[in-house]
């Protein structure tokens, strides 16, 4: 896995590029960046060509500037989708998922399909809980991994974000509890596909439902797992998303 780097409005932007086919842009969750999804990863670049972002705040990427909002990342990734020419499927899985959702919405003509992988953006009472959820499970990867010798990519990533974007966590975590993306998943025509795991202890299961009514097009599968259920259920996963996304 070779990285590169390209500068987006002042921003230097972490990314990969693998694969052949239909583009497909991936967005990570938040604070962390794509090392934390190479098995999805891998596996989607057997059939597409995938592009994975580290938007600012994560990864390798530039810090998240003073003055940040949720609108910042949109036109982020439409800056980055230019730059290559591209008019790719956009996913994201958690935070990115949500981006993925305010991007599409925004800016439809430059992206194609949507793949959202138990994303955030259905306005839900504070999500306290789950933000200490994301800590506690920090907290056991750490763990697991300390005396390894061969770290897991999610172990590395996780160092990475820690040491660069540490101050950028709190300004992640409001803005994940303050935004309400229905009116844009309303505006969504293109195809939706949505995975969600049954036992996600990050986003309560109402997320799901609420995302199910409120984007036109969409078909949704629920599947044994966690919130990480993109990675864990790989393999189903990435069978859907080409079953439909790619023609016979």
């Amino acid at each position: 896995m070779k990285n590169k780097f390209i500068q987006i409005e002042g921003l230097e932007l972490d990314y990969i590029v693998q694969g052949t086919g239909a583009e497909l842009l991936f967005l990570p969750g938040g604070a962390v960046s794509y090392r934390s999804y190479m098995p999805l990863i891998d596996n989607l670049a057997k059939h597409f060509r995938v592009w994975a972002l580290a938007y600012p705040g994560g990864g390798k990427s530039s810090k998240l500037t003073k003055d940040w909002h949720f609108e910042n990342y949109p036109r982020i990734v439409k800056g980055f989708a230019q730059e290559f020419n591209i008019n790719p499927v956009i996913s994201g899985h958690s935070f990115g998922g949500a981006i993925a959702i305010k991007t599409k919405a925004s800016y439809p003509e430059f992206f194609k399909e949507l793949v959202l992988f138990s994303p955030a953006g259905a306005k839900m009472k504070k999500l306290n809980g789950a933000i200490l959820y994301v800590i506690y499970s920090d907290f056991r990867l750490i763990l697991k991994n300390l005396f390894r010798k061969r770290k897991s990519y999610a172990y590395r990533d996780k160092i990475i974000n820690l040491t660069k974007h540490f101050r950028d966590l709190s300004k992640v975590s409001d803005i994940f509890n303050s935004f309400d993306l229905k009116m844009d998943m309303k505006s969504v025509k293109d195809k939706t596909l949505l995975f969600w795991g049954k036992d996600d202890a990050v986003l309560p299961i109402k997320s799901f439902e609420i995302l199910k009514q409120n984007f036109p097009n969409i078909k949704s599968f629920l599947l044994d797992g966690k919130h990480r259920v993109c990675v864990t259920k790989v393999d189903e996963v990435v069978k859907e998303v080409v079953k439909e996304l790619i023609p016979n």
